[in-house]
């Protein structure tokens, strides 16, 4: 089970530079079946995660940043429908980088929750922090990018400014289901 955890680990990194390395080639119409692919395969790695935990897998590090990509996916979606936003690039290159941190880390089988953290709290706690997180690091990294941009630095300003309205309110609520 574990060797089948890592293959599916490195398929999402995998896919998700490529899905990143398509739309910098400027082979737009191959981004979205990789996405989608990188996408599904995360749902699947969540899933196994879960099965060898026994529990939802949120219960390490390595857990967090395999459900990265997850949260992800519909992020970049809802900014690219609703905001009209394409940050396929950006939100690619934080899901390959989360997979290539869980890559790094032990896989911890055994874990299980202690009796604090055994509230329905937990999970919408996780779910709310890894999206803000997310948000954040996109977010983050538009900015460290802003200067190498030149004319679109303002446009690349204003998508920073709107990925931290997004992910402020999950901030909170992640805040205020933890002190649940």
């Amino acid at each position: 089970m574990t060797a089948f955890i890592t293959l599916l680990t490195l398929s999402v990194l995998l896919l998700s530079a490529g899905c990143g390395a398509v739309v910098l080639l400027r082979k737009e119409q191959l981004a979205l079946p990789l996405a989608v692919a990188a996408w599904c395969t995360a749902l699947a790695l969540f899933v196994a995660n879960w099965c060898l935990a026994g529990a939802v897998p949120f219960g390490n590090m390595r857990h967090v940043l395999c459900f990265f990509p997850l949260v992800l996916g519909p992020a970049a979606f809802y900014m690219q429908r609703c905001r009209r936003i394409n940050l396929t690039v950006s939100f690619a290159l934080v899901a390959a980088l989360s997979m290539l941190g869980a890559l790094c880390m032990p896989m911890q089988a055994a874990w299980r929750q202690m009796p604090a953290l055994q509230s329905p709290w937990f999970a919408p706690h996780v779910i709310a922090y890894v999206l803000s997180y997310g948000l954040m690091t996109v977010a983050a990294l538009m900015v460290l990018i802003r200067p190498l941009r030149g004319d679109k630095a303002a446009q690349d300003e204003r998508t920073a400014d709107a990925l931290v309205k997004l992910a402020f309110p999950f901030m909170t609520f992640g805040l205020w289901s933890g002190a649940l």
